[in-house]
């Protein structure tokens, strides 16, 4: 998902049905100018990567499976610490766990 959010310089690609957007003069979850390191989370999952040059990082969680992860058969990758030399964007993950 974050690979397609660079690629279509959007932050919500999918417009419509799930995805709320507020009819704005102008369209604040463009990406205007491609960052050299882009961060999100969310689903509890943690992965550093590269896309053309931009470092990717999803970071992780602190908190366990949930009741509802483990109904869905997700493993959540808790207690990950990210860091980036921002120098050379050179990565490494730290766990805690």
């Amino acid at each position: 998902a974050m690979r397609s959010m660079l690629e279509r310089r959007h932050l919500a690609p999918s417009w419509g049905g799930k995805t709320p957007l507020s009819p704005e003069p102008e369209d604040s979850m463009v990406i205007g100018t491609i960052p050299d390191i882009f961060v999100t989370g969310h689903v509890h999952g943690q992965y550093i990567g590269d896309h053309k040059g931009t470092t990717i990082v999803h970071s992780s969680t602190w908190q366990d499976q949930t009741d509802y992860q483990r109904m869905l058969g997700f493993q959540p990758k808790p207690c990950i610490l990210t860091v980036i030399n921002l120098h050379t964007h050179a990565s490494a993950s730290i766990p805690f766990a």
